[in-house]
């Protein structure tokens, strides 16, 4: 593709030319990721291409409103839009909008400086960019002005139109200074005075002309950078935006500036479609890479003669991990079920501690005694819940290791090169648990005591004691004759008697106490021998229900994988002959795309050479036009100011 001369009229031809052939490669490219959505912008691209006129984006300062749009108009300079059109174009300043027409030549969008918008890579931009700030302001922020920056970025021209809205109040102002550069001749200031700008003050007319704050020449020097020309407009004055755009410098131009914005779109739309070429290529070689790996490899698939090694292997980790894990549960179960220290045993002997009174049962000269129902049931329901608790943490233990053997058993199975293999374990469920607790928590011996019955005739044969050994003494000491004697052994009698009897009531009440105790006592220890034999009859039943379960679910295991293995091996052989030619098939459809892809790659390099000389073409046709305009300026006024002053020009 040898690279087009440029010039004003043939710019947008040209720019269409590079399109096309762009809009080819993509459709030579093929379907590949991301490749339909840049056609649908390189098709919004030939429209914006195909229309006439300027596009002219207004970008607002965040300080103005409304009402300050009836000062703007008259330094726009535009017949139409009307009022309606610039309310519309404020309402979606701050979100991305299409451009709508001004008049015949004229199409407008809007921003708000300030506000970040997504910039899609490939869509266009206009090419004129219009930044509204009030002349009165304090100027951007440092964020706003880094916002304008970018947004001038690219730009073929810059206009920096300072206002006077209504509200604004009169600030002084700095002298102006030149604030063109001697090497940047296309950048020059425009500040005209007309009599139709509205101004507060005429006598200030020409001052606020003619001056310039600092805050305007810092944004001038930074737009500069970013953009191919710059203009600045700061009315009161005859220039507004729609006579600079339509003065000689810019109105032939205008198809160099929709070819220029338009061109910076098609390039990086030939960017993104590099980048698409790139990765897609990048995914071949590693699809490629991965299936040269893959058919050079040998053949990883277990053979009907490693089977029997990999089905012992199973059996030997499933005999070793059913083995440890019935010990380890059996361990744990007695060290919370038996004694000494169980948690369990522990609980039982408080609850024991806590028997404080014996059913009785009146006979002839006792009184049967027996452990309340109540009781027996209470602590027969404790136990239960406890053996329950223990027996349940049992199963989760087991249907965790369960989870993790079949997990490591399929992914042996795996490693070996066998066939995805389904381990399915059955766990144990609580009704177990309950038939072993109903079985074995039971009592077998009851326990049966006597306590003596209380009555009258036991407190009085204690009373009389005191007597008695009183008698014995007198007999023991030959004193019976005193016992004729009525007048000293009735009242000593009666004493003794009495003394014998608060004696009795203080004895009766000790021994009644003294042999409930020992009853207790007695029908603890039996409760404790009984609570005993049945945790030692839960941890014999328990353990025999995990060793059957655990027998029975290693063997259902070693047949599954048994079943399994035979099954896959009797058809690993045509299925690794498909596999090697399913791998031959896709390398060469790899080799295909990469051949299919190499001539758009190859045409895409040279466009982009040519988009790069297109745009440097019409940049220096920008630059040229401008220096060739402000070079017949410079010698109108000096044959002005010749003959003004009757000297040769």
């Amino acid at each position: 593709m040898a690279p087009l001369r440029t010039n004003p009229t043939t710019a947008l031809a040209t720019l269409r030319h590079h399109l096309e052939a762009l809009k080819r490669l993509v459709h030579d490219v093929g379907p590949i990721e991301g490749v339909k959505q840049l056609s649908g912008r390189l098709e919004q691209l030939h429209k914006e291409a195909s229309g006439r006129g300027c596009w002219v984006e207004l970008s607002f300062s965040p300080e103005l409103d409304e009402s300050d749009l009836a000062a703007i108009q008259p330094s726009l300079g535009w017949a139409d839009p009307s009022q309606q059109t610039l309310l519309g174009l404020w309402g979606n300043a701050g979100a991305p909008n299409p451009p709508i027409a001004a008049g015949e030549d004229l199409r407008l969008s809007a921003s708000l400086a300030g506000v970040r918008r997504i910039q899609r890579a490939g869509a266009a931009q206009a090419p004129v960019l219009v930044v509204v700030w009030p002349r009165s302001s304090t100027g951007p922020s440092q964020d706003q002005t880094a916002h304008l920056e970018r947004s001038a970025q690219g730009r073929a021209l810059t206009v920096l139109l300072s206002i006077s809205t209504q509200n604004e109040p009169t600030q002084t102002v700095e002298p102006a200074q030149d604030v063109s550069s001697p090497t940047d001749s296309h950048q020059h200031q425009h500040s005209l005075a007309p009599a139709t700008a509205p101004v507060a003050d005429p006598a200030s007319t020409a001052t606020s002309a003619t001056t310039m704050q600092p805050w305007q020449r810092s944004l001038l020097a930074t737009l500069r950078q970013a953009s191919l020309s710059v203009e600045q407009l700061q009315p009161p004055s005859e220039t507004t935006v729609n006579s600079l755009l339509g003065s000689p410098t810019w109105k032939p131009l205008w198809n160099t500036l929709t070819a220029s914005s338009l061109a910076s779109a098609v390039e990086a739309s030939a960017g993104v479609l590099r980048q698409l070429l790139s990765q897609e290529e990048r995914g071949l070689v590693g699809k490629k890479a991965l299936v040269q790996t893959q058919a050079s490899q040998p053949a990883t698939q277990l053979t009907a003669a490693q089977a029997p090694k990999l089905l012992a292997a199973v059996r030997d980790q499933l005999q070793r991990e059913f083995g440890e894990l019935e010990r380890s549960l059996r361990d744990r179960l007695k060290s919370k079920l038996m004694p000494p220290t169980a948690p369990v045993w522990e609980r039982s002997q408080q609850l024991l501690q806590e028997l404080s009174n014996l059913q009785r049962e009146e006979r002839a000269r006792t009184l049967a005694t027996s452990i309340p129902a109540d009781f027996e049931d209470r602590l027969l329901s404790e136990l239960s819940d406890a053996i329950t608790e223990a027996c349940t943490a049992d199963l989760v233990a087991l249907q965790d290791l369960s989870q993790g053997l079949e997990e490591d058993i399929e992914a042996r199975v795996t490693a070996a090169g066998g066939p995805p293999v389904t381990i399915n374990i059955v766990q144990l469920t609580a009704d177990r648990i309950n038939r072993v607790a109903s079985g074995s928590l039971h009592f077998q011996r009851t326990y049966r005591g006597e306590l003596p019955r209380p009555g009258v005739f036991e407190y009085v044969m204690i009373a009389r004691r005191s007597q008695m050994i009183l008698f014995m003494m007198f007999s023991a000491f030959g004193l019976t004759a005193l016992r004729s004697q009525a007048h000293l052994m009735v009242p000593m009698g009666v004493l003794l008697l009495a003394g014998g009897g608060v004696f009795a009531a203080q004895r009766v009440r000790r021994e009644r106490v003294e042999n409930l105790e020992k009853e207790l006592q007695k029908a603890r220890e039996q409760l404790s021998t009984e609570v005993k034999r049945q945790l030692n009859d839960v941890c014999r039943a328990w353990s025999g229900v995990l060793a059957e379960h655990l027998t029975t679910q290693a063997k259902d295991i070693v047949e599954q994988v048994d079943n399994t293995l035979r099954q896959f091996t009797a058809s690993s052989a045509i299925e690794e002959a498909e596999g090697k030619q399913l791998l031959q098939s896709q390398l060469q459809g790899v080799e295909s795309q990469n051949r299919r892809l190499a001539a758009p790659t190859r045409s895409l390099e040279q466009l982009e050479r040519t988009l790069a000389q297109f745009r440097g073409e019409l940049n220096q046709l920008m630059l040229g036009h401008c220096r060739e305009q402000m070079q017949k300026a410079k010698i109108q006024k000096a044959r002005a100011e010749a003959s003004a002053t009757g000297r040769p020009a």
